[in-house]
């Protein structure tokens, strides 16, 4: 029973970072798009997120923050 667990958490996390590093692709690209070049829809679909909706939950899951939320306290901040 605990290998099965331990497993399962394992496949999770395996499952997790490449959604992580998505996340940080897209802030990069954010925080270098100082020219509003693209949309925030079209630097997800740059950073690998193939679904908007998906995009969406998955940031504000993540940041605790939507995208928009986001972008707007980069701004604020440069």
């Amino acid at each position: 029973m605990t290998f099965w667990l331990n497993n399962s958490q394992q496949i999770k996390l395996q499952q997790q970072l490449p959604t992580k590093k998505k996340i940080e692709e897209f802030k990069s690209l954010l925080i270098h798009d100082s020219e509003e070049t693209y949309s925030l829809e079209g630097m997800a679909l740059n950073a690998g997120f193939n679904s908007k909706a998906t995009f969406y939950r998955i940031f504000k899951k993540l940041e605790g923050v939507t995208p928009t939320q986001y972008r707007d306290s980069i701004r604020k901040v440069s």
